[in-house]
């Protein structure tokens, strides 16, 4: 039986652009309803309450479970089928997204998004752990380029489709529409080959609350992913100021609420030719180059956005931002995939997701509150030296722990 288990897995392998296009086509159509509900869900909160506080709360609170879940959705993807946790989260959220057209509660509505986003979870630590047991190693950059690409697509398509579906028709039908891509990528995830679960991790006894604790010692004894989650989580922080500081710049330039549209569109055009070229002709040689130039070209384009005289500058160094943000994209996910073991890539990714989703959120608040203080321009110059400089730190730090990556990855 093992032999022949053997011999489908490699069947399998020898389709990896199959493979990657198939999960592409599951996540990214999931992560497009996800997108196309975040986006609605505050239009109804303010529809039903007249209040962009309650809109506010609502977020934080699905962020907030959101993070502290993420961990936890790891062990589930270490101790269970990956393919089997995705269809379960392709399920619920096709009843979830439904069921909230037909609410008008806001606290109903705010915990069933919170189920969604916990489910959302769930299935992007089983994609994480369950695409290198599915793909050949040598064809895991290009997986997961195509993987970014999609991701990005969604991200930027979720709000415009958003618009359109409250424009022509009404919020309540958005919710519609986002249960219907999860039955898309719930059909796309069906044909995906299944991996057996590792020895190791289907004969564990351990209760969920022991093999969390067994990730977080793992990564936290490991010096490099201790580096990773401290360095590279500080540097994230910094890059969120752009986010939430970017508005007050559009209006500084007199372009009002569309030139912030104009930049974080710049952002996204760059972001999605890396990963789209990525996702063609990315080799396993280019990996640490592109995990560690990254961060120093990003750092860098906000720290030049900060001090850009014109709009057109801030324009471009958005882009180029934008294109530092698919190197990160294209290379991030195969180091972690490379360094960790598999039976504990669940937990530790969910770790990192956790940690950058943490970031973030401190980020926005603390360079909201400093622009307040000292600018816009003050607070994101800040926020991009601040980038930099751990940008720099990162790439003496992470350099020499990852000179085995593309030897691992060849074979």
């Amino acid at each position: 039986m093992e032999g022949v288990i053997g011999l489908e897995h490699d069947r399998h392998l020898t389709s990896p652009t199959r493979i990657a296009f198939t999960l592409a086509v599951s996540r990214g159509f999931s992560a497009l309803g996800g997108q196309i509900a975040l986006t609605i869900l505050p239009v109804i909160v303010y529809l039903i309450s007249h209040s962009l506080a309650q809109a506010g709360l609502v977020l934080g609170a699905r962020l907030l479970i959101s993070t502290i879940s993420t961990p936890i959705s790891g062990v589930f993807a270490d101790r269970m089928n990956q393919k089997t946790l995705m269809l379960a989260s392709n399920c619920a959220r096709i009843a979830l997204f439904a069921l909230m057209a037909q609410l008008h509660s806001i606290p109903l509505l705010a915990i069933l998004i919170a189920i969604a986003a916990v489910g959302g979870m769930l299935e992007a630590t089983s994609v994480a752990s369950l695409t290198p047991k599915i793909v050949r190693a040598a064809e895991l950059p290009r997986a997961n380029a195509i993987l970014s690409s999609a991701l990005n697509l969604a991200f930027i398509g979720g709000p415009l489709l958003s618009g359109v579906l409250v424009a022509r028709f009404s919020a309540h039908w958005g919710f519609y529409a986002a249960a219907l891509t999860q039955v898309i990528a719930l059909l796309a995830t069906m044909t995906l080959p299944s991996h057996p679960r590792d020895e190791t991790v289907s004969a564990q006894t351990k209760n969920v609350t022991s093999q969390l604790f067994d990730g977080l010692t793992f990564a936290f004894q490991d010096r490099f992913l201790t580096l990773m989650l401290t360095v590279y989580s500080v540097f994230i922080l910094g890059l969120t100021a752009f986010n939430v500081l970017a508005v007050g710049l559009s209006y500084h330039f007199h372009m009002s609420g569309y030139g912030y549209g104009i930049l974080i569109a710049a952002q996204g055009a760059g972001m999605l030719i890396v990963t789209f070229l990525s996702a063609k002709w990315i080799k396993t040689s280019s990996i640490v180059p592109l995990f560690l130039i990254n961060m120093p070209i990003q750092g860098l384009s906000i720290l030049a956005i900060a001090l850009s005289k014109s709009f057109l500058l801030c324009v471009f160094f958005a882009f180029f931002q934008g294109v530092g943000w698919g190197m990160e994209q294209a290379s991030v996910m195969t180091v972690l995939q490379m360094r960790i073991p598999s039976a504990l890539q669940g937990r530790t990714i969910g770790l990192f997701f956790s940690a950058l989703s943490i970031a973030e959120t401190v980020g926005v608040i603390l360079f909201g509150w400093l622009g307040g203080q000292i600018g816009d321009a003050a607070a994101l110059a800040t926020a991009g030296l601040l980038s930099t400089v751990f940008a720099i730190l990162a790439i003496f730090l992470l350099r020499p722990h990852l000179r085995d990556v593309n030897v691992d990855a060849a074979h």
